[in-house]
């Protein structure tokens, strides 16, 4: 038979706490782990900015002889260009996975190569003309090689071997005056397969113009202050002969100058504008690994 429970235990009675009408509250998430969410995105897009990066490089290393400009060390221009983009791809990754462990020197080392990075781009795009004159492949750099006399003998003579003034006559060959004037010409064929416009001449046909009553000579531009248009020396320089026509005039050099710091410009926006993404980016993250790293300690 089952043993009694005692009378004399006193059992106190369950006391029922009313149930709050609010809801618990949430779980506490720290600042620094709401931070530390970013870091992800952050990663990913950095590897995506870098894509292009590299693919600039790979094009300029594997770009040849274009238009000419490898008289204008274009060869040694994009090499160095191509290089250095190669290591801004690569420590820029470097940093994305391993510089949690080494945050400052990584940081350190990615902000110098940006700073340079970003300095090249202002230099190729102009900005600076004076400080920058001396610096390979920028505007005043370029201008300054072209005008020199054995440069330029050099050039033309390429220009003539590349057959632009005769590919051109073969294209015009059954134009009349009003088509060739709406044909479309590249700054170098207008420049330097054609006399300047202010010449005043009679077409008969793409390579080969009659002498017409030219403008006031009071009017005359100076070969020093070129134009698009060429300058009224010009006109003495031209000649219908297929192997001068006008390779040695003012338009024609300020053509070639135009057509390749044109395409270096736009080397130098994409430096400026990819090494300016690349700093926010990294500031970023930079700024995240920091918060994170203080709020354990």
């Amino acid at each position: 038979m089952a043993e009694e429970a005692p009378a004399n235990v006193f059992v106190p009675p369950t006391k029922c706490l009313p149930k709050s009408p609010f809801p618990p509250p949430p779980l506490s998430v720290s600042s620094s782990g709401r931070m530390t969410r970013l870091l992800i995105p952050l990663a990913v897009l950095s590897y995506l900015l870098s894509l292009p990066v590299l693919g600039l490089a790979v094009w300029l290393l594997a770009t040849r002889d274009y238009n000419c400009e490898d008289l204008m060390q274009a060869p040694q221009i994009r090499t160095a260009i191509g290089v250095g983009l190669i290591l801004v791809f690569a420590i820029s990754n470097f940093v994305v996975y391993f510089g949690p462990r080494i945050l400052m020197p990584c940081h350190v080392i990615l902000s110098v190569v940006l700073v340079v990075m970003l300095s090249s781009g202002v230099s190729l795009v102009g900005l600076y003309k004076t400080e920058t004159r001396g610096l390979p492949g920028t505007p005043m750099w370029l201008r300054s090689r072209v005008m020199n006399v054995g440069t330029w003998v050099e050039i033309k003579n390429c220009l003539y071997d590349d057959r632009i003034c005769l590919d051109m006559a073969y294209r015009s060959s059954q134009f009349t005056s009003g088509d060739f004037i709406m044909m479309k010409l590249s700054a170098v064929e207008s420049g330097c397969c054609k006399p300047p416009e202010i010449c005043g001449m009679e077409y008969v046909n793409a390579t080969y113009w009659t002498s017409a009553t030219r403008k006031d000579a009071n009017d005359e531009r100076s070969v020093r202050d070129p134009t698009p248009y060429g300058s009224y020396d010009d006109c003495h320089v031209w000649s219908n002969d297929s192997t001068l026509l006008c390779y040695n005039c003012q338009s024609c050099k300020t053509a070639f100058v135009r057509v390749i710091s044109h395409r270096w410009k736009k080397v130098g926006v994409f430096l400026m504008v990819m090494s300016i993404l690349f700093v926010i980016v990294h500031t970023v993250r930079f700024t995240v690994l920091m918060l994170d790293r203080y709020s354990t300690h």
